[in-house]
């Protein structure tokens, strides 16, 4: 009520479960009734489930077998869209009717030198690519217009053969930058404890997308057992992780720009 209120709105299209970690994040009853009770007061339409999390397409298709969620909101591009299984999510959503928004479809969002300065528009590209993948839209971030211009302007054009080369291109070249946050592989059995794909996650913020207090904000908001600090350099992390990432390096960048 004070969301529609602030919002001077009646009601919202749709009220997305953010951030999905572990399965009870969709089953749990109260959410339902909570909202079939706000949906037959007409203060909203449909429920989605958000997720980037390593074992989003696991989570998201059991949401999605439940029966009760309408969208998903899942990050894919063009660096871990086989990886994560992307494809199985896509079509199992297509056959329960369930809508797909994709997020981070921007692969790390890093400027790279004779890539994100030429002619062709690596952004366009990207959002080309995803948008090949019969999704129903996809999360931008624009906060200049010409950003807005640029993105509209790849909105209903086709994926040309250089879109793909210079997408491949990209990915080639910020593959040993890029956490897919696959957790699951490199977390279990850290010493520290340490979160380190919602870090490099909040790093990668930080450093490429220009959300820098954001950055910091999510990263101190880190339990203090989950910290950097705890991190004892042992370097498990890097020797797990199958697209080898520096992960303790980079860890520590994480911790001197938003510690």
């Amino acid at each position: 009520n004070g969301s529609l209120k602030r919002l001077n709105l009646d009601y919202v299209d749709c009220i997305q479960v953010h951030n999905v970690t572990e399965l009870n994040h969709v089953l749990m009853p109260g959410l339902h009734e909570a909202f079939q009770a706000a949906k037959q007061q007409g203060k909203v339409r449909f429920l989605g489930a958000a997720c980037h999390d390593g074992l989003r397409c696991e989570l998201l298709s059991k949401a999605i077998l439940t029966g009760h969620f309408d969208t998903i909101l899942v990050s894919f591009n063009f660096s871990d869209y086989e990886h994560a299984s992307i494809p199985r999510l896509l079509a199992l959503a297509h056959k329960h009717d369930v809508g797909v928004i994709c997020m981070k479809a921007q692969q790390n969002n890093a400027r790279i030198a004779g890539l994100t300065d030429g002619k062709d528009s690596i952004r366009q590209a990207n959002l080309k690519w995803v948008l090949s993948k019969d999704i129903a839209s996809v999360v931008s971030s624009m906060n200049t217009f010409e950003l807005l211009e640029e993105d509209i302007a790849a909105s209903g054009q086709p994926l040309r053969p250089a879109d793909v080369k210079l997408v491949s291109r990209y990915a080639e070249a910020i593959n040993k930058d890029y956490c897919r946050g696959c957790r699951q592989t490199c977390e279990p059995g850290c010493p520290g404890n340490v979160a380190i794909a919602d870090t490099l996650r909040y790093s990668r913020y930080f450093r490429h997308y220009g959300r820098r207090e954001h950055a910091r904000e999510l990263y101190r908001n880190l339990p203090s057992d989950r910290n950097v600090s705890n991190c004892v350099a042992c370097g498990q992390c890097a020797a797990k992780c199958k697209f080898g990432l520096p992960v303790t390096d980079k860890l520590r960048e994480a911790q001197r720009l938003m510690g």
